[in-house]
């Protein structure tokens, strides 16, 4: 392609941009102009309906931009006319317009008109108010500083856990400050809001596992809460002095807390944190229910370079806040340098897919933490259970990694230390223990503290595949009345079974009963060919030996068809478990099939071929 091949819009885009040009909504169209990186670029004056709700003069400009990559990329929309700043739905600096999903627009010289129409529509929601109607999920204002020149002194997120759990210690603190301290973890690329404090009174502590590693620098911030985010419309304050006007409506004097976070002592850290929080609602138009905290990083004494004062009390301090004429540096005009931040709250982290409440809450102990172990504990912490106790004794090793979730990190290490260390780093909120034991072996000193963590558990899940330990786990289950499954598949993953006990029932006389039905012919329930696979035993040819010299063989089975399969299993054990322990114990038992390109109809990948009730 030529330079001057280059320079000239695409066909799809001159025609996209000629169709505007008829439409009603718009006065006037200005002409293509090439921008930076093989974009175009165009404006537009368009008409607004008189009067409304947001006092929008009767012509507003936007400004379109169109990627070099049209029409398979995202037309771009911003509002040019200061009029149309601070909405919903926009980016607070750029005043990008938040328009519908890309997928809706077609790949040929209609997508640019359908963009326009799209920021057409975006603009007569404007101004009727109604781009945040009633009913709708609420927006959090966009605090996002992409064209901040001097990038804030902290780069870290931070996290903090706020829900309708902790919202009535907030609901009336509205022109409060406090103290908040800090933990600059360790083993995390973040900031945890740890503790909240008014004077000498404690307001919210985060409620963070026992067995999660929270260690690391600890450093003292403040917090104040204002009764709103926004300063105007839907925007926060971007400057120093909007944040001082919000503060001083609310009776709050926010240069003496600046002056306490430029010379509070936060030991060798050169920045200091500010909370600033309302509460918010889960949706618009109804009451809040949750408190969110924007944190803003200033740096502090420790930053100066010779200045004495940061190693001394702080009388010292306050002087050299007065000598360097330190508030010069948070004048009106200022940016704020806004840091990024989660919720990490267990109803926001599992929002997205959560077991049953009456499931996550109970405590298990899941015993064998091999291929169907791992991916069971995976899901189960993923999916927000609160408590799960691992137990065996076996080390992972690197034959094990072709269907495990542990990765080559973990060599050499206890399979239950290691499953603990993966999943607790991204578990916040679990309580997760381990102990390499073997059951029912509990005479050593670690022995006897997994048998007191059984002891607490309300559930045990038995993925050993270990005879001796499902015998004793049904007996203990049984004794201490506990439901207790055990869980195993077939040559291949052909099968999974699963064996709930009852209340009445031991795990092991399900299973027992189960068999007995099947050997005396008695099970019709399930047919002979899926009887035969369950009985099959491989010819030794076919068992895999994972190395030279007296191992245990065992059976081949890909990690994808072990995955579906206690995927599968997952939700037939919440089930069961979110009711009543019935007296009876419970077989199911899960096939899976080979689909191929040439199968015909309708065939599941997994399908449930039997559910009964034992005794």
């Amino acid at each position: 392609m030529s330079d001057e091949q280059a320079a000239r819009p695409t066909p799809e885009i001159v025609q996209g941009h000629a169709d505007l040009i008829g439409d009603s909504r718009i006065k006037q169209v200005a002409a293509l102009e090439a921008v930076e990186g093989g974009a175009w670029s165009f404006k537009l004056t368009a008409l607004v309906p008189q009067p409304n709700d947001e006092g929008l003069p009767a012509e507003v400009v936007l400004r379109a931009v169109i990627p070099p990559d049209y029409p398979f990329a995202p037309v771009e929309v911003f509002a040019e006319s200061p009029e149309l700043r601070g909405f919903h739905h926009q980016d607070a600096e750029t005043h990008k317009l938040c328009l519908r999903e890309e997928g809706l627009a077609p790949c040929n010289q209609d997508r640019l008109s359908l963009y326009m129409s799209w920021a057409l529509e975006w603009l007569y929601d404007a101004a009727a108010g109604q781009l945040l109607p009633s009913g709708h999920p609420y927006e959090l204002p966009d605090f996002s500083r992409k064209l901040l020149k001097d990038k804030p002194p902290f780069q870290k997120k931070l996290w903090f856990c706020e829900s309708p759990v902790s919202y009535p210690h907030w609901k009336d603190r509205q022109g409060q400050t406090g103290k908040v301290e800090l933990i600059e973890l360790a083993n995390a690329p973040a900031v945890l809001a740890a503790s909240f404090t008014f004077g000498k009174e404690v307001i919210w502590k985060f409620p963070v596992s026992p067995t999660f590693d929270a260690a690391g620098t600890k450093t003292e911030g403040r917090w104040l809460a204002l009764p709103s985010l926004a300063f105007f419309r839907n925007r926060p304050p971007q400057r120093f002095g909007e944040l001082r006007q919000m503060c001083a409506t609310s009776g709050i004097d926010l240069n003496s807390l600046l002056q306490d976070l430029w010379a509070s002592d936060s030991g060798s850290s050169v920045c200091s944190i500010l909370l600033v929080g309302a509460g918010i609602p889960r949706i618009a138009g109804e009451p809040a229910y949750e408190m969110h905290w924007q944190p803003l990083a200033i740096r502090n004494v420790n930053c100066e370079a010779g200045l004495k004062a940061a190693h001394k009390g702080p009388v010292k301090r306050r002087k050299a806040w007065r000598k360097l004429k330190a508030l010069d540096r948070f004048a009106d005009d200022t940016e704020i340098p806004w840091v990024s931040c989660e919720n990490i709250a267990p109803e926001r982290l599992y929002s997205r897919g959560s077991l049953a409440s009456g499931f996550r809450t109970q405590k298990m102990a899941l015993v064998g933490c091999g291929a169907i172990g791992s991916c069971l504990a995976d899901h189960l912490v993923r999916s927000g259970t609160q408590d799960l106790t691992l137990i065996d004794k076996e080390d992972f090793e690197p034959g094990n990694h072709a269907r495990h979730v542990l990765t080559g990190h973990s060599f050499q290490v206890s399979k239950a230390t290691a499953l603990k260390q993966h999943l607790q780093s991204g578990s916040i909120h679990t309580r997760l223990r381990s102990f390499s034991v073997t059951i029912p072996n509990f005479r050593s000193a670690i022995g006897g503290d997994a048998l007191a963590a059984l002891r607490e558990c309300d559930v045990i899940l038995d993925c050993s595949a270990h005879e001796s330990a499902f015998r004793w786990l049904s007996r203990y289950g049984a004794d201490e009345k506990k439901a207790v499954i055990h869980m195993f598949i077939s040559f291949d993953a052909s099968l999974l079974v699963l064996v709930f006990s009852g209340r009445d029932v031991p795990a092991r006389l399900a299973l027992t009963s189960f068999e007995r039905q099947s050997l005396s012919g008695s099970l019709t329930s399930l047919s002979q060919a899926d009887q035969d696979l369950y009985w099959h035993d491989p010819e030794k040819e076919r068992l895999v030996i994972p190395g030279a010299g007296c191992w245990h063989a065992t059976f081949p089975a890909r990690w994808n068809h072990i995955q579906c399969l206690v995927s599968t299993a997952l939700d037939m054990i919440e089930q069961r478990l979110a009711k009543p322990q019935p007296s009876s114990g419970f077989v199911a038992i899960a096939k899976r099939h080979d689909i191929s390109h040439t199968t015909h109809g309708s065939t599941p990948v997994v399908e449930w071929i039997y559910r009964s009730p034992h005794r």
